[in-house]
């Protein structure tokens, strides 16, 4: 644990600081890493009592072969802002996913800010893609508890709770398993920043506030219901949208005009103008793989942005398996043409995209 801590600063140093430093902590580390190894060892030679334990001297030689082999067991991954995968430099938290080169069936990950101060701690069913099970709990940068919560198959289900920096509680709720559709929530309590209950039993009057929105409304029975009004501080406008027993009914968005465009749909997401399956059709299809790679195995992931109009744009390859493939997955992805692109409250939005592309021996 303590070589994995280290090695975690020394990312994190390695970000603020010059190549050479880096290296000169490195060679100081295994400088005294060895030094106490030996020491140890002479130590052991020189007292009879720990001549006589074979025991200890066998753990003194297996403390760092065992510490070597769980790094070599966990594997590393870098994420940017919206907790995508990313090759970038200026990633903004780091993912550790414990024995990812062992097969399990369920891997512990922990989430850093670029800091180094813990973010989020859970377990996942896939070591590929986070498909949470169990408890989850996530972190202010300050290390107080944030969020704990709840997953089955990758969606919050059961009891969902949320903390203010201080400590203080801000959330009480629950999510209800949905069959065709996911999880909806239900909220029991709620106390505002202030720490003045607002919300008992699932009614009353809440606010949900954050950094790329706020809006306020009446809950009842826990849900949504009434007249809920708000801002998306990101896009620029208001809107007033109408709710029954948590159902999302019709609303109205305003911008500088401040004329009402109406929507019956929250989010619209982008998809292929044939469908996902005739997407991953032509993928397969189109992708021309070399015969002197014909027997390689393993995934490319790479993520692009559907803009405005449903052009693919801002391609990057997030995870790759050889350059040339690579290359070749980006020239197929570009060739397919426009998608329909995403909404929400009725207004065409930039969203952010990745796919796995499986590359398996004989595809050539």
């Amino acid at each position: 644990m303590f070589n994995y801590l280290f090695f975690r600063e020394v990312i994190v140093f390695a970000n603020k600081y010059p190549f050479q430093y880096v290296i000169m902590i490195l060679s100081i580390y295994y400088f005294i890493n060895s030094y106490v190894f030996y020491k140890s060892i002479y130590l052991c030679q020189k007292n009879p009592f720990f001549m006589k334990s074979k025991t200890i001297l066998a753990i003194l030689f297996l403390i760092p072969t065992y510490f070597y082999s769980q790094a070599k067991l966990d594997k590393v991954i870098f994420l940017d802002s919206l907790s995508h995968e990313t090759m970038d430099k200026d990633y903004k938290y780091m993912r550790v996913i414990k024995d990812y080169y062992s097969e399990k069936e369920t891997y512990s990950f922990f989430d850093y800010y670029k800091s180094g101060k813990i973010k989020t701690q859970g377990t996942t069913e896939s070591k590929n893609s986070l498909k949470q099970t169990g408890m989850s709990i996530q972190y202010f940068e300050s290390g107080k508890k944030r969020i704990v919560s709840n997953y089955k198959k990758g969606e919050l289900i059961g009891s969902y709770f949320e903390l203010y920096e201080n400590g203080n509680k801000k959330l009480e709720a629950e999510y209800i398993e949905e069959k065709d559709k996911h999880n909806s929530l239900k909220v029991k309590s709620y106390w505002d920043k202030n720490n003045i209950q607002t919300i008992v039993n699932g009614n009353g009057f809440f606010e949900d506030n954050n950094e790329n929105s706020y809006s306020q409304g009446r809950l009842k029975n826990g849900v949504k219901d009434s007249i809920w009004e708000g801002v998306s501080r990101m896009e620029k406008y208001r809107f007033k949208e109408k709710y029954e027993n948590g159902k999302f009914i019709s609303g109205s968005r305003f911008e500088e005009n401040n004329q009402p465009f109406e929507y019956k749909e929250l989010d619209v997401y982008p998809k292929p103008k044939k469908g996902m399956e005739d997407f991953y059709r032509y993928i397969g299809r189109k992708m021309r793989i070399p015969l002197n790679l014909g027997n390689l195995n393993g995934t490319i992931i790479i993520g692009f942005v559907i803009d405005k109009e449903g052009k693919i744009i801002e391609t990057k390859i997030i995870r790759s398996l050889y350059k040339t493939l690579d290359d070749e997955a980006i020239r197929v992805l570009l060739s397919y043409g426009d998608w329909i692109p995403g909404e929400q409250r009725g207004k065409k939005r930039r969203c952010t995209y990745s796919i796995p592309i499986a590359i398996k021996p004989g595809l050539n």
